[in-house]
C-alpha cells in the first residue's frame, strides 16, 4: 500500500512540472512573454 502511495505522487509532481514547462513555452512563444510584464 505504501509503494502504490509513492507510486500515485510521483506522476502528480511529473504533472506539475510539465505544466510549469508548458506555460514558461507558451510564454516565449508569444514574444518573450511580453503580454506578461
Amino acid at each position: 500500500m505504501r509503494a502504490g502511495g509513492v507510486h500515485s505522487q510521483i506522476p502528480k509532481q511529473q504533472k506539475r512540472k510539465k505544466a510549469l514547462h508548458d506555460e514558461v513555452a507558451r510564454r516565449k512563444r508569444r514574444g518573450s512573454g511580453q503580454l506578461y510584464h
